[in-house]
């Protein structure tokens, strides 16, 4: 009896060991990597679906429920081409002057159990540094709607034609963060785009957005307002809320900032500058 009882206990710690060696196993599968883009003298500039491009520490790795980073920054800056899909948690970029071009999908978590952090897109730039996403950034999928959010002291720029539709976070409170559009379809259509206090959503090129709602806070970045028009004619067609006072600027004379919607501006007990050398229009206060 004693000597089965010995067999029994030994089976049983046989088996939790084995089923710890296993929950370990996949955590360690689904935990994130960030891939570092390294030498653009050698390589391949093409980020294709693995085993390709100038990742210094590995060849990049796309995992449908739990996205990777990339960041860029230790090379000279470059332009990379995308080919196929791609799942990414992070973009960062530590010095200015990439180009992200067009020719593949930039995507979030598109399998496993749906989740605001795993459909989060987090793109950072550095201080006083400017980088182009010209590539397509899109839903997962299904339940998987892409959340976009910028943060750094930096500025992005989107170019491409989105297709994504969760909701768009422009920076943190008073990091000076800069979205700048220059497609029509820069935002996709999102559910809704926040502006943080002390960043900025710049509009430029002559682009017009529609009707997706935007909420302002704030004087901007160097305080050139929340909502600024860069260069161009350019509409603004979503319904406009302030989160707190807010400052929009249209900076170029002869061109004009027009804000199309009809409806009646949200956040009454706030105050709004108007501000800039170029003209503007507001189809409702």
């Amino acid at each position: 009896i004693t000597g089965a009882g010995r067999k029994i206990k030994y089976a049983f710690l046989s088996a939790a060991a084995i089923l710890a060696a296993a929950q370990l196993g996949t955590q360690s599968a689904s935990a994130a990597t960030t891939f570092t883009w390294g030498n653009n003298s050698g390589g391949s500039l093409s980020w294709e679906a693995s085993g390709t491009g100038s990742w210094s520490n590995g060849p990049w790795v796309d995992s449908t429920s739990a996205p990777n980073s990339a960041t860029f920054g230790t090379a000279t800056p470059a332009t990379v081409t995308l080919s196929g899909t791609h799942n990414v948690q992070a973009i960062n970029f530590n010095t200015t002057g990439w180009i992200l071009n067009n020719g593949g999908t930039i995507t979030t978590q598109s399998s496993g159990s749906a989740t605001v952090a795993l459909r989060t897109l987090t793109i950072t730039t550095a201080a006083s540094t400017s980088s182009t996403i010209n590539s397509v950034i899109a839903d997962g999928g299904g339940s998987y709607a892409l959340i976009l959010t910028t943060s750094g002291t930096g500025t992005v720029v989107l170019a491409g034609v989105n297709t994504y539709t969760g909701a768009t976070t422009v920076g943190s409170s008073n990091n000076g963060n800069v979205l700048n559009l220059r497609n029509n379809s820069a935002l996709g259509t999102t559910s809704g785009v926040t502006v943080a206090s002390g960043a900025t959503l710049q509009l430029q090129g002559g682009i017009t957005i529609g009707n997706l709602p935007l909420t302002i806070s704030g004087t901007g970045n160097i305080l050139n307002g929340a909502l600024e028009s860069v260069s161009g004619n350019n509409t603004y067609g979503g319904l406009l809320t302030l989160g707190a006072g807010a400052t929009i600027s249209s900076d170029t004379a002869s061109n004009s900032l027009t804000l199309s919607n009809i409806g009646t501006i949200l956040g009454p007990t706030f105050g709004l500058t108007l501000t800039g050398a170029g003209n503007g229009s507001i189809a409702s206060i």
